[in-house]
């Protein structure tokens, strides 16, 4: 189990230092409301834990989200560096499954 809900500082940690705290704070409370949104199950605002994988999840999709906010356009680029798709990016997915979500299945 780990602490919930999630810090900038832990987002920071995962991101690095040279990250702008303001985007941080918005794109960890976004991560926040949406994990508590999708995991209701785990209630985890009341409890203050959550298991490690949900926590790791969260801290990803808050990067995810603070990165895609300096690429509107939906690709980084990095100086003179070709563009990165960021829409394709495998942590996206990585972060869902982590958190939780599930494909829909048809019944």
């Amino acid at each position: 189990m780990a602490g919930w809900p999630i810090t900038t500082d832990d987002v920071q940690g995962y991101i690095g230092p040279m990250a702008d705290p303001q985007r941080i704070a918005e794109s960890t409370t976004a991560a926040i409301d949406y994990v508590e949104s999708r995991r209701s199950d785990l209630a985890p605002a009341a409890s203050g834990e959550v298991p490690g994988d949900v926590w790791l999840g969260a801290v990803i999709y808050a990067a995810i989200l603070y990165q895609q906010r300096s690429s509107p356009s939906g690709f980084s680029a990095f100086g003179d560096a070709a563009a990165v798709d960021v829409t394709g990016d495998p942590a996206y997915p990585r972060a869902m499954r982590l958190i939780g979500w599930r494909r829909p299945i048809a019944l």
